[in-house]
């Protein structure tokens, strides 16, 4: 089971045999939960390169972003003669609900 699948909880409806509740704190994994504290501790959020240089993997950004948790924003830099474009990570207003 995915972490974005586990992220969710579900609504108790009676007489329902899919009714649980889910606690949405404690089902977060410890790398999840990490990610989602770097990216509360900064205004502007990280560049994606940063936040990779801190150990999360590009799998773990495209569960973040597919569950809601975090926004990424694209900028054009002009270094030199190129163009970069730089993919900016912030936490959602969702993302620190899950905290």
């Amino acid at each position: 089971m995915t972490s974005a699948i586990r992220d969710r909880s579900a609504v108790s409806v009676p007489g329902s045999e899919f009714a649980m509740l889910v606690d949405r704190k404690a089902t977060l994994d410890a790398d999840t939960r990490s990610a989602l504290h770097l990216l509360a501790s900064s205004v502007e959020g990280y560049p994606e390169a940063v936040f990779q240089a801190h150990g999360f993997t590009p799998k773990l950004i495209e569960t973040l972003v597919r569950a809601g948790h975090v926004a990424i924003t694209i900028s054009h830099v002009r270094a030199g003669d190129q163009v970069i474009a730089v993919r900016r990570m912030r936490i959602t207003d969702a993302g620190r609900q899950v905290l």
